[in-house]
């Protein structure tokens, strides 16, 4: 995921890659400054923290809720391990050089002891080599074109064959069901009254996970999920 410097990652101005800033002086008018604060911290105007929330601490969680949530809900979905027991993540800001604070290039490990499997996560800024979802065991791995409902195949490459245009018998690509994305699914599920695909107890999997890499980033060391307490600690 590249930044071009022009038009850095989180820069937008309402939508996905809306780059037109709208008169500041009109917004001001508009928005009710303290009403959009809420419990945040208490701050005079501010443009930037505005738009670019996702930018600062105080109103997100950087990569970890906005893409790294994504990758291991779709890791989750399939293999169901739950909350993993440990996470280091560390993080840096190596190309956006401006005031914004969550770092736009991190890796987290995850750690499931008793199981004895490790999940890593690279983001960055710096490119744009997006690479999907990868499921390794010792005598093949699974290999997704996309993440959650964005999947359309996969590959299961065998240990030691890297030609992936040409794959053995016995190891022939695939093509996944498809569904609806989560907000199509969530709103079919109030007008039916059904469950979501992902409910409240798996949402709570998910946010605790990726809590985990946010408090290693900030306190700079291994964190552990307390499961009697559920607590980061």
């Amino acid at each position: 995921m590249r930044s071009d410097p022009a038009h850095p990652m989180w820069r937008w101005y309402g939508c996905y890659s809306q780059w037109n800033r709208p008169d500041p002086v009109q917004v001001v008018k508009e928005v009710n400054w303290d009403l959009w604060l809420g419990p945040a911290p208490k701050i005079p105007w501010n443009e930037r923290h505005f738009w670019h929330w996702r930018c600062y601490w105080a109103y997100g969680t950087g990569q970890a809720g906005d893409l790294l949530s994504h990758e291991m809900d779709f890791v989750q979905y399939i293999l169901g391990h739950g909350i993993p027991d440990t996470c280091y993540c560390a993080g840096l800001n190596a190309l956006l050089k401006d005031d914004h604070e969550v770092p736009d290039t991190c890796v987290a490990t995850y750690q499931f002891e008793e199981l004895g499997r490790n999940i890593t996560f690279t983001g960055s800024m710096n490119t744009d080599a997006g690479q999907p979802v990868e499921i390794c065991r010792k005598d093949a791995t699974l290999l997704f074109d996309g993440i959650a409902h964005d999947v359309n195949g996969f590959t299961v490459k065998p240990e030691g064959y890297h030609n992936r245009k040409d794959l053995p018998a016995g190891y022939e690509r695939g093509k996944t069901p498809a569904q609806p994305n989560h907000m199509v699914d969530f709103f079919n599920c109030v007008r039916s009254g059904g469950t979501p695909k992902y409910p409240v107890d798996e949402s709570f999997i998910e946010t605790a996970t990726y809590l985990m890499s946010v408090e290693s980033h900030k306190q700079k060391r291994l964190v552990r999920w307390d499961a009697a307490k559920e607590q980061i600690v």
